[in-house]
């Protein structure tokens, strides 16, 4: 009988884990639409730019590619690890709020995260 109450704890661990680990899961979509939007960017700035060259070989184009592929992701790491960290806080729908603000990422309700009001910005996006 003395193991009821370490299976218990155990439990209760495990559980809070996969809580965690759920609530992780609503920052994905935002992670998502935001590296969508950096590589959207990324690719017309590199198009646009590319046609402007046209002596680039092959293979310096592709160097080229592959070095803005790497800027988008180290500038996007840190905000990225961040929303997963904060995605268990309590505050993580403000986090998610300011991150579709800041980024100009649409919103799915229309109203402001933090009043629950119909919001401007949500619609300026469109």
């Amino acid at each position: 009988m003395a193991e009821v109450p370490k299976k218990k704890s155990i439990k209760k661990e495990e559980i809070s884990k996969f809580k965690k680990y759920m609530k992780s899961l609503e920052m994905i979509p935002i992670i998502a639409d935001m590296r969508q939007q950096a590589e959207e960017i990324r690719q017309n700035v590199l198009k646009k730019n590319l046609s402007k060259m046209p002596d680039l070989t092959e293979e310096e184009r592709i160097r080229i590619e592959v070095m803005t592929q790497a800027l988008v992701k180290k500038i996007l790491d840190a905000p990225t690890q961040r929303l997963r960290a904060e995605a268990a806080c309590p505050h993580a729908p403000e986090y998610a709020t300011v991150v579709r603000t800041l980024f100009g990422l649409k919103e799915n309700s229309g109203s402001c995260g933090f009043s629950s009001e119909s919001c401007p910005l949500s619609t300026a996006a469109d």
